[in-house]
């Protein structure tokens, strides 16, 4: 590693004070939009890749190129590939493709895991060996590769070109976490992992509902 173990919580210290009431305003609409995904409400199930691309296009943006470059210049690569995944995610809503969610089954429920898990990071970062504001919260890298993973797991219809960075960066993300002692990160390794499976298992063809729909009735 290019960097310290130090200098990189040192880029969420920056990244902290710089953006926290963002950061805080990311989760809050994070929270609603997936709970809304959950219940089928069909607005925020619509908007649900819109929030994914705004988060990917963020920490595009203002951690990687803005403040993780200065110590790790693979983070213009990093940079470039979450630019793509917001890109990605944009279109997926421009073309309706992530309407449709089946929390029945392990996907499904794998899903919830992650997404409940994404949601809930904030809370267990702080309460990690790591102390406020070197720490990472919301609204950066990890945690949005998490909550992608599950959305993509929930989702009726396999996209694999929505998925691939959000596994790429599970591998990237989790190694650092090892490397650094990131406890809150490890999930993020099975995340990349059991989203692989899932996405190339063949997802038995779901009864015809409406577009919206959200199933929750037992397998």
């Amino acid at each position: 590693m290019p960097f310290s173990a130090d200098e990189f919580l040192n880029t969420f210290a920056e990244y902290n004070r710089a953006f926290w009431p963002l950061v805080a305003a990311a989760w809050l609409a994070s929270f609603v939009v997936a709970a809304g995904a959950w219940r089928g409400a069909k607005r925020t199930t619509g908007a649900l890749s819109l929030l994914l691309a705004a988060l990917w296009l963020w920490s595009a943006v203002f951690y990687h190129a803005m403040i993780f470059t200065r110590i790790n210049p693979l983070a213009w690569l990093f940079s470039g590939l979450f630019a793509a995944e917001g890109v990605a995610m944009a279109l997926a809503w421009r073309w309706q493709l992530l309407t449709a969610f089946d929390w029945r089954g392990w996907r499904g429920w794998a899903g919830e895991v992650l997404i409940g898990y994404a949601l809930a990071y904030p809370a267990v970062s702080l309460a990690s060996q790591h102390a406020y504001p070197a720490l990472p919260l919301f609204n950066v890298p990890c945690p949005t590769a998490i909550l992608t993973l599950g959305v993509l797991l929930a989702a009726r219809e396999r996209r694999w070109w929505l998925s691939t960075v959000p596994i790429i960066w599970s591998a990237i993300g989790g190694s650092a976490a090892l490397l650094f002692g990131m406890t809150v990160d490890y999930p993020l390794l099975a995340a990349g992992l059991v989203a692989g499976i899932g996405l190339a298992i063949p997802r038995r063809a779901p009864r015809v509902t409406a577009p919206c729909d959200t199933a929750r009735s037992p397998a």
